[in-house]
């Protein structure tokens, strides 16, 4: 009887999954025509076409029951709306304004998002994890992994504050904060942001029910998110705290019933509106002691300072397709494309010495002038750089069916070490879209830390007695 009740449910997996294919693929080939064939079509039109199209492609991913598992929160979902308001919504000011290679951007990345669900259709319905209970609790061999993403993170923030002071809280944090890194090294601040792991794997543990139960150990959770946030907004950067809220929220999704995941949904918007605020903030303070255009630009449009962050908001995500349009412009044509070298560069930065990110190099090679770092090329962006519009299918291809096997791993066996690891590469997928995944160097060593701890799980379950300890209570 269970044999047959699993052979129905993959038949019905793989019927869902021929139909959302056949949907993706009328819209590819729609795609494909109004972009090469329909010659009649000026920019505008081609846009609005690709667009609905994006569109369609979104509510394909937020309906069909392919994409159902994690609710309102589901990755996939999540990462769906990102993209339509990065490269959909906000692609248009480009095109409105006659931007060379605009058009190009939008199809690109309308085969993307395809590209992206194709992935994740493909590889779903063809991977069964085994049961294996790895549920790090462990209570000798758990400490001694994570002390060093405790006690040390802590005395780098000391070090940080001592040298630094709090950079988020100066005039001209955008400015100052990248003297501060280069006065404290970058590596203070990446040891001081992996303080964050530990508090994943509790809080996971705590909703679980494994340990961490009690009333008074959970307040002190909630105390420790509202500490790891503030150690994480002192440097001035306001990408790692969306990065927290949506681990935070994916695992509180995973780890908790289908409804309470409806409040997780709300606490990324929530998250994602106050990061806005403190985005909008940071340019705000900064004009009062120099000049900044795109306050000078917002406030000559709008006639009171909540107008001027409404118009900001609505067109902060364009600057990531923004980016994304560099990236056509300087590959192959003044860089070359780099052939899976994207990474290469990345990881190299955290060798000793004055290493450059792909964002500073681009923005070197282009001639930009601007304060801050260098440009975030986006997901699609270094999937350009590495392979041109070969890149722009195939990676997303291959997030896509990360996506898809992270899913079932955790819809599988919920378990800290699948739930928290999960959360973490499913966040960094979702937020490069915004900032690029492969060039962002703070993922590649968060997830080295990772690694380690998990090593270390794994190590505690194959000494004798380790999974017979005593939770921590």
């Amino acid at each position: 009887m269970a044999y047959t009740n699993e052979l129905v449910a993959r038949k019905r997996i793989a019927f869902n999954g021929a139909v959302t294919s056949l949907l993706l693929l009328c819209l590819l080939l729609v795609s494909i025509f109004f972009y090469l064939v329909a010659k009649d079509y000026n920019p505008a039109q081609k846009y609005q076409v690709l667009l609905y199209t994006k569109i369609a492609i979104v509510f394909i991913i937020l309906i069909s029951p392919t994409f159902k598992y994690g609710g309102l929160l589901a990755p996939v979902k999540v990462f769906a709306v990102l993209y339509l308001f990065v490269y959909g919504f906000g692609g248009w000011i480009w095109v409105d304004r006659g931007l060379d290679l605009s058009e190009k951007t939008v199809f690109y990345s309308t085969l993307a998002i395809i590209s992206f669900a194709f992935g994740f259709v493909t590889t779903r319905p063809f991977y069964s994890p085994e049961h294996n209970p790895s549920v790090i609790y462990a209570k000798p061999y758990f400490r001694k992994s994570l002390i060093f993403f405790i006690i040390v993170p802590l005395i780098c923030f000391l070090l940080f504050l001592a040298v630094a002071g709090i950079p988020a809280l100066r005039p001209d944090a955008l400015t100052y904060r990248f003297e501060a890194r280069q006065r404290i090294s970058s590596y203070v601040i990446f040891t001081m942001r992996s303080i964050q792991l530990p508090l994943y794997f509790a809080i996971c543990a705590s909703l679980l029910g494994l340990y961490f139960t009690s009333r008074k150990v959970r307040i002190f959770l909630v105390l420790a998110i509202f500490a790891v946030y503030f150690i994480n907004f002192v440097p001035g950067w306001r990408n790692p705290l969306f990065f927290i809220t949506l681990n935070l929220a994916l695992i509180f999704g995973y780890s908790t019933s289908a409804k309470k995941a409806t409040a997780a949904a709300l606490f990324v918007f929530i998250g994602a509106l106050t990061i806005l605020t403190f985005g909008f903030m940071r340019l705000y303070n900064l004009s009062s002691v120099q000049e900044v255009g795109a306050i000078t630009y917002f406030r000559s449009r709008s006639s009171s300072d909540i107008e001027m962050f409404l118009l900001w908001a609505s067109n902060a995500l364009s600057v990531y397709s923004y980016g994304f349009i560099q990236s056509l412009y300087a590959f192959p044509d003044v860089l070359g494309h780099l052939h899976g070298r994207v990474i290469l560069i990345t990881l190299s930065t955290m060798l000793p010495g004055q290493g450059q990110l792909l964002d500073q190099i681009l923005k070197e090679a282009l001639g930009m002038d601007f304060d801050g770092g260098g440009l975030n090329l986006s997901l699609l962006g270094e999937s350009y750089a590495d392979f041109g519009m070969i890149g722009v299918i195939l990676y997303p291809f291959i997030y896509g069916g990360i996506m898809g096997v992270l899913m079932k791993a955790v819809e599988r066996n919920k378990t800290p070490a699948r739930i928290v690891p999960a959360a973490f590469v499913m966040s960094c997928i979702i937020q490069g879209t915004m900032t690029g995944l492969l060039s962002i160097s703070i993922y590649h060593i968060l997830g080295a830390f990772l690694v380690f701890i998990l090593y270390m799980e794994r190590k505690s379950r194959g000494r004798k007695g380790a999974l017979n300890a005593r939770p921590t209570r």
